[in-house]
């Protein structure tokens, strides 16, 4: 029975640390080391984890200066002795059969990297039998061109089981927020010898205080890295660039819109439109967004954003917004 080292990087997460933790003393695989690297936290995150650490040998719990999600991934890594990886995050929960499940599943085909499937709750997951699982797995063909071409590489760490041999000359980018992106596409530019178990292993839970939902410029700059950095690998590597620069492109404008439609108001919105503008302008000079891969209407809102006309942006993306739903409503009546 292989060593699968789950890490758990841990930061003021006293509310749900301890479901996450129990979640994994009662995985029905024993053979595990809990890595959980506290980021100097400032609440009673460091006394649950020493806590668990006193109850059972197998969670480690290491302590490092702040540094943010990316940076404890990477600390954890270094000091993972399994030959199996595995990443958690503090208020999400894992299925019982988690790590029994996908290391067979990783076992048996003899893949360097296992995804399985998620699901988002509220208060806790609902586990469907895992039956007879194991027959279903199927070949993930070509992880990376599936990414460059149409985007569907599942970019959570967390749904993965990785070898830890694949993992050796890969680490995260120093960010929180985006950290995952580059890490999954420097993984599929290493192996594309990928397997899918199609069962829900692990839950996230819907957390509207989390740094993503709440959106402050940093976060906002670090997305906009993650797809610099992805752009920067990729040509390192050969990727074709004209297929490496059109996902890029995709990428960093959705990323744009989506913080456009969700900016909020006074000076946080007026802060978050900044940093969106700051990186649409550098994104364009080093060109990992390109003007001819949009269509005329990506390039309106690229260029409002380009000139800080955020009366205009608001108005063009809200209506370009409600002519989407009109399509998908006359195209359901039909």
């Amino acid at each position: 029975m292989n060593l699968v080292s789950i890490i758990v990087p841990v930061y003021n997460g006293e509310r749900y640390l301890r479901a996450l933790l129990d979640c994994i003393l009662a995985q029905t695989y024993s053979n595990w080391e809990c890595i959980c690297v506290n980021d100097l936290s400032t609440d009673s995150s460091l006394a649950i984890l020493k806590e668990y650490a006193q109850k059972d040998s197998r969670f480690r719990v290491l302590t490092k200066p702040n540094g943010g999600t990316g940076d404890s991934r990477n600390f954890g890594l270094d000091s993972a002795n399994g030959s199996y990886i595995m990443f958690a995050d503090q208020d999400d929960m894992l299925h019982p059969e988690a790590m029994a499940l996908a290391t067979a599943g990783i076992e048996s085909t003899g893949a360097d990297v296992l995804q399985f499937d998620r699901c988002a709750f509220t208060t806790s997951p609902k586990w469907a039998p895992s039956g007879d699982v194991l027959d279903k797995l199927t070949t993930i063909d070509n992880p990376l061109q599936n990414y460059l071409t149409k985007g569907n590489l599942v970019i959570y760490v967390w749904q993965y089981i990785y070898r830890k041999e694949i993992l050796c000359n890969i680490k995260f980018p120093k960010l929180t927020g985006g950290e995952d992106c580059p890490f999954i596409f420097d993984v599929a530019l290493e192996t594309n010898n990928w397997v899918h178990l199609p069962i829900v292993l692990y839950g996230f839970r819907e957390n509207l205080a989390s740094v993503s939902r709440s959106i402050p410029a940093w976060y906002i700059d670090n997305g906009f890295t993650a797809c610099e950095i992805i752009f920067q690998h990729g040509k390192a590597k050969g990727v074709d660039e004209v297929l490496l620069t059109k996902r890029t492109t995709r990428d960093a404008f959705m990323f744009a819109l989506s913080i456009t439609l969700r900016h909020g108001r006074g000076q946080r919105g007026k802060s978050n439109m900044s940093a969106v503008s700051d990186n649409i302008c550098k994104a364009l000079s080093i060109g990992y967004l390109a003007k001819p891969y949009l269509s005329v209407w990506q390039r309106v809102i690229v260029a409002l954003l380009e000139k800080r006309k955020y009366a205009l942006l608001r108005l063009a993306a809200y209506t370009l917004g409600y002519l989407v739903v009109l399509v998908r409503a006359a195209t359901a009546a039909r």
